[in-house]
């Protein structure tokens, strides 16, 4: 007879369930480094503007051309609040992701010890079996060994 865990299909729904969680939490960490780098790219082109236009104010340019500058830098300055904004937002989903994948793996480890604690015990149970049918077997030779 071999050893089976009552409980394995709940088992795999919970392996199934952390795997999904730790795919997801891994698509939204992606995210969250992508819009890091959209920010950084921001700052960089902001600040590359910042500096054009105070080279180009020392050559003394048009204030058609100034006010450009500025309506441009100003753009630039709201997306990368909107960008902060959205990071904030991507940082409190996927450290909700994050509890949600160790409540996961907490549950699957849970199910796990106690599928080890049922085998150490089926073991156990079937080692009494097996030293109770050798102790009738050795019993039945020792009558056959006295009646003869």
């Amino acid at each position: 007879m071999t050893f089976k865990f009552k409980l394995q299909r709940v088992l795999d729904i919970k392996k199934k369930k952390e795997d999904t969680l730790h795919i997801e939490h891994n698509l939204l960490n992606d995210q969250y480094n992508a819009m890091l780098r959209e920010l950084a790219a921001l700052h960089g082109i902001r600040e590359a503007m910042i500096l054009e236009m105070e080279e180009k104010q020392k050559a003394k340019i048009s204030v058609e051309e100034l006010l450009f500058y500025e309506k441009y830098t100003d753009i630039l300055k709201k997306d990368i609040a909107l960008k902060k904004d959205g990071l904030k937002k991507k940082e409190a989903s996927l450290a909700a992701k994050k509890a949600e994948l160790i409540e996961a793996q907490k549950d699957r480890r849970i199910l796990e010890k106690l599928e080890d604690k049922k085998l150490v015990q089926y073991r156990h149970s079937e080692e009494i079996k097996d030293q109770e049918i050798q102790d009738e077997v050795g019993l039945n030779m020792f009558y056959r060994k006295i009646g003869s």
